[in-house]
């Protein structure tokens, strides 16, 4: 199976994303690693996230929490990828966001299958979309900055904060 490249221009965005379902509901693999040792790599499941319009840019905003086997990853790489699939996948994407990849191959154990889209882009051969992102911005989320305090003492019992990449879209894949 091959994948196309596509330009991120907003209306080709639009027509092949849906914001809200696509992150939410169907959810997503965040995927970062390098092409040195390929498959060096590692990918995690998320429903939060989001898109939008910064700098002049189409971007992906995307939070990873510092425990996280893909934090590492996210980290020292520039490149990131988005992973979106048919519903036919919630299982092999639940079985990603529980199972840590530090201890297997989470995905190729779920029927999923790395693909090296370019240099330190990994993306998954059974996925309809991948977008290609560039980190541009990073920060923690900082419990003296929430307005509420609901969300911390909900979400972050541990004070695990989560880290925020704000990243380019610089195109996507399609079949």
């Amino acid at each position: 199976m091959s994948f196309k490249f596509n330009e991120p221009d907003i209306k080709a965005l639009d027509s092949v994303l849906k914001p809200f379902s696509s992150v939410g509901k169907e959810w997503m693999l965040v995927s970062s690693g390098t092409s040195e040792k390929y498959p060096q790599y590692n990918t995690m499941t998320a429903s939060w996230g989001g898109f939008g319009y910064l700098w002049e840019k189409p971007v992906a905003h995307i939070y990873i929490r510092p425990q996280r086997h893909t934090f590492k990853f996210s980290e020292k790489g520039e490149l990131m990828s988005l992973s979106f699939f048919e519903p036919g996948h919630k299982k092999a994407l639940a079985y990603c966001g529980k199972i840590s990849g530090k201890d297997e191959d989470k995905a190729a154990n779920c029927g999923l299958n790395s693909v090296l889209l370019e240099r330190d882009l990994i993306g998954f051969k059974e996925a309809n979309l991948i977008l290609k992102c560039k980190k541009l911005y990073t920060s923690y989320f900082k419990e003296e900055n929430f307005i509420s305090s609901q969300e911390p003492e909900m979400w972050y019992s541990n004070k695990d904060f989560h880290r925020i990449y704000i990243c380019e879209i610089l195109g996507f894949y399609t079949k």
